[in-house]
């Protein structure tokens, strides 16, 4: 058999030239048809049909379709996975997953197939389906990873992953995996002290810092903050950079304007050079700032 690749390039170039779509599809189907058909070379050649959606849908339907039964659960899940992500085709990705039979799965597979139906029939199905496993504390954490996926800027869903904590925070295997999503759910809910303490437990540097930044500020704790950002300045490089940015711009929201200056100004001086200075010059200019070498100082009026 010669190679497929080869021989539809020329398929192409002849399609090209002649703009025959039909006789274009005729050699495409004798080419595939030269060896038995796998779902391997299904996949394989519906790359070749992607200038002609509705074409690799009709071949789909021919000659991956009638082979979806005989596969194995896990490779039923794997071409909902191929189709759904790699092909952009979901509607043949939906024919497939509504192939799949749960009875027998484990729950793994449970759990992968319920994040697959919830991609197309939403939260119902997908509870459905996660209700299906034995393990009730992995039933759990599937629920509380689909809500909290969903739940930002979103109370019902925010609530939701929320009801799932007090299983999950007593089992070993997910109580420390949680602490961090935990944190992030309180912190949208505008319970900042709660986060804080839960940010810390999480102890996920520098990350918690700047969490614990973010939270002090709408606490209006700014102190704290700016106390935070000198700590984070001493790690060095970008998260230096970044905090001492940061820093100017608690000044700027608490209202001090005269110490945002002043801070943008030290950022220009530690950092040139940098992302951060960069943003900084272009503040100070803004504010009519007179910059001198690179060096900041106030235009006296």
């Amino acid at each position: 058999v010669e190679n497929d690749a080869l021989r539809v390039t020329w398929f192409n170039l002849r399609l090209a030239h002649d703009k025959d779509v039909e006789s274009w599809s005729k050699r495409m189907d004798t080419q595939f048809k030269l060896i038995p058909v796998t779902i391997q070379r299904v996949k394989d050649w519906l790359g070749f049909y992607s200038a002609h959606p509705n074409l690799r849908s009709a071949f789909f339907k021919t000659h991956g379709e009638p082979l979806i039964a005989g596969l194995k659960t896990e490779e039923q899940l794997q071409l909902v996975h191929f189709l759904r992500h790699h092909m952009r085709t979901p509607d043949e990705a939906f024919i497939v997953l509504r192939a799949i039979r749960t009875q027998g799965m484990d729950d793994s597979a449970l759990r992968n197939y319920a994040n697959y139906v919830a991609e197309f029939e939403g939260e119902e199905a997908f509870v459905r389906a996660v209700e299906k496993m034995q393990d009730k504390l992995l039933a759990a954490r599937a629920r509380f990873d689909f809500y909290f996926a969903r739940a930002h800027r979103d109370r019902v869903n925010q609530d939701k992953a929320l009801a799932e904590i007090p299983a999950l925070s007593k089992s070993p295997e997910h109580a420390q995996d949680i602490v961090w999503s935990h944190a992030t759910l309180m912190q949208w809910q505008g319970e900042y002290e709660e986060a804080i303490k839960l940010y810390a437990k999480a102890n996920r540097q520098p990350q918690t810092t700047w969490a614990i930044i973010d939270c002090r500020i709408e606490l209006k704790d700014y102190a704290k903050a700016i106390e935070l950002t000198n700590e984070l300045q001493a790690v060095g490089g970008d998260t230096a950079a970044e905090a001492c940015l940061k820093a100017a711009n608690i000044y700027r929201i608490s209202g001090d304007k005269g110490k945002e200056v002043q801070q943008l100004q030290l950022v220009l001086r530690r950092y040139p050079g940098t992302g951060q200075s960069s943003e900084s010059h272009g503040r100070l200019e803004k504010y009519g700032v007179k910059l001198i070498g690179g060096e900041s100082e106030a235009k006296k009026n």
